[in-house]
């Protein structure tokens, strides 16, 4: 089964993609950070839900 996230050559394709507001480039970063974004909001008492609020409202 393919990646379904792109991968970017390095940090400036991701940087240039996430200016020209490419969905690729966002759904990239919720992909490789939603998790431990997630697992950190619960280590400081948050919830599942408010570690998915504050990742869809940042991106």
């Amino acid at each position: 089964m393919p990646n379904v996230f792109p991968r970017f050559h390095d940090d400036r394709d991701l940087y240039e993609a996430l200016l020209q507001r490419h969905d690729r480039a966002f759904d990239y970063l919720y992909a490789e950070l939603a998790h431990r974004f997630r697992h950190w909001v619960i280590q400081h008492n948050g919830t599942g839900m408010d570690a998915e609020l504050a990742t869809r409202k940042g991106l």
